[in-house]
């Protein structure tokens, strides 16, 4: 047996380290588990099967527990997941082909979620915004991606369906960005990039307003940088 292979305990058959056929373990000398990832896998099923009823219930309880204690965890952990996902190429490109074969599937979903998101932009678009300027940012994320081969998004800085403040589908709440930073910065105000905003048209009004059909205020930028810069 040479340096590259390593003998299974369990199955006494020999296999090549390169070939990940072993867990890691830090507790052994070689860094490996003893048993290969064959062995360890059905051994596992064996002993899940024989305590099923306990492993459930132990589970259940411990998440209960869990949530109890932290009620935001099972929604920061997805949050967090999602993040990761969107950070790595592969797996993003594993994500739109899920999401594409999705809205096959489910194709009357799919048309409502559109028509609501429609509908929110709709409520957004005050009858002073610059449909013009609306329209380039549309027109950049478009050129960009044909050009980069990178699909780029047209994110909302302040969204507009946001939990404490929503923001208006104006311009300079506009920003065209590559579709996988908009997707990990999500539904979130990010306060650091309002701080280098160019504002180039000011709202007829400063301040909390309430665009109708929108539940939450509506903040409007150049007041909340003023505010933020003082703070």
């Amino acid at each position: 047996m040479n340096a590259g292979s390593k003998l299974c305990s369990k199955c006494k058959k020999v296999h090549a380290v390169a070939a990940d056929a072993f867990s890691r373990n830090k507790n052994t000398k070689d860094g490996l588990a003893a048993h290969c990832k064959s062995c360890a896998s059905a051994a596992y099923k064996d002993f899940y099967n024989r305590n099923r009823d306990k492993l459930v219930r132990r589970a259940s309880e411990q998440v209960l527990a869990r949530r109890r204690r932290d009620p935001e965890y099972d929604r920061k952990l997805s949050r967090d997941a999602k993040r990761r996902e969107l950070s790595d190429p592969i797996r993003y490109a594993r994500h739109l082909e899920r999401y594409r074969e999705w809205s096959k599937a489910n194709p009357g979903k799919t048309a409502e979620l559109r028509a609501r998101r429609r509908e929110e932009v709709a409520r957004a678009t005050p009858r002073w915004a610059d449909l013009f300027e609306i329209h380039a940012k549309y027109k950049e994320s478009n050129r960009l991606t044909k050009e980069t081969g990178i699909l780029h998004h047209v994110d909302h800085i302040i969204p507009i369906r946001g939990k404490l403040v929503c923001g208006l589908h104006v311009p300079h709440n506009l920003r065209v960005i590559p579709a996988t930073e908009n997707l990990r910065k999500s539904n979130r105000l990010i306060p650091e990039l309002l701080m280098g905003l160019d504002i180039q048209a000011e709202p007829p009004s400063g301040g909390f307003s309430f665009q109708e059909g929108i539940q939450c205020p509506v903040i409007l930028l150049p007041v909340l940088r003023r505010s933020l810069s003082t703070a």
